[in-house]
């Protein structure tokens, strides 16, 4: 993707940049980054120990965090300059403060938020009130939901999620990420059965 982004620096220094182009090379970056994540995923997956899924996120981590913050850049460019050929004053770089002047006026629902570890057999119960009183409020900017989830995790959880950084384009990959470590039904019914023998 090296190359990608040299060609998209490259039409953004030009003296007459073609936003069209831009966007373009930008949607074909995002699609590859999200065939990639899901390749990684697949291959967590196939790894048996913990250790081993830690050491693979530790290796690809960084790089998937460069990826996503040059796309955040390019996509803060191209908004920079969609509002300038609209005869609008641009944004600055600087994160916006929209979220911050709204956030007093946002009201979370009176809930027991849970914590989560890591053990799958308490998934479900954290995700549903998680869910319910977080994730599906369209009122919270996504961001914020990142903000909300991640002092919710702790040990393994949090390892597993630690290397994405808490920006609104991620959100939905650490979810991603999470759901497919510990909510899918095979999981579950390995981890009771587990639990199961070791009580007997």
């Amino acid at each position: 993707m090296k190359r990608d982004f040299d060609a998209i620096r490259n039409m953004i220094e030009s003296d007459s940049p073609e936003i069209a182009r831009v966007e373009e090379k930008l949607d074909s970056i995002v699609t590859r980054l999200q065939k990639a994540e899901d390749l990684q995923m697949e291959i967590e997956k196939l790894l048996d120990d913990d250790s081993q899924v830690g050491d693979e996120v530790d290796a690809q981590g960084p790089w998937f965090d460069m990826v996503r913050e040059r796309i955040h850049d390019v996509k803060l460019w191209l908004k920079n300059s969609q509002k300038q050929n609209t005869s609008e004053q641009p944004e600055p770089i600087a994160p916006s403060p929209k979220h911050t002047s709204s956030a007093p006026k946002m009201k979370l629902p009176k809930t027991d938020l849970r914590k989560f570890s890591g053990d799958v057999l308490d998934w479900p119960e954290f995700w549903d009130i998680f869910r319910i009183a977080i994730h599906d409020n369209v009122e919270i900017p996504t961001v914020q939901k990142f903000v909300y989830l991640k002092p919710l995790l702790y040990d393994e959880a949090a390892g597993y999620i630690a290397n994405i950084k808490t920006e609104e384009a991620n959100y939905e990959v650490a979810v991603q990420r999470l759901t497919s470590r510990y909510g899918k039904d095979e999981v579950q019914k390995t981890r009771l059965m587990t639990s199961r023998n070791e009580s007997t």
